[in-house]
């Protein structure tokens, strides 16, 4: 089966749910994680060995993304 390739905006708070999920589940793999505040996506990247991103929009031009979860403020999420 082919593994789900996933994208996580947003790093602290429910991104770091989604994020466990993601490594937790056999049918899906973390590519990729953006996050504006550049000490929270180091370390998460280099936590899950996986690339960081401050700028979102960047993240979304890789081609080897299935899937992306938005973990900001319910606010960002309609503008991302």
């Amino acid at each position: 089966m082919k593994k789900v390739k996933f994208g996580v905006i947003g790093l602290k708070g429910i991104g770091q749910t989604h994020i466990n999920g993601i490594v937790s589940t056999e049918e899906a793999e973390l590519l990729a994680v953006a996050d504006i505040n550049e000490e929270v996506g180091r370390s998460v990247a280099s936590k899950y060995s996986v690339e960081w991103y401050k700028d979102y929009e960047k993240m979304l031009e890789r081609k080897d993304l299935d899937a992306v979860t938005i973990c900001t403020p319910h606010f960002l999420h309609a503008p991302i």
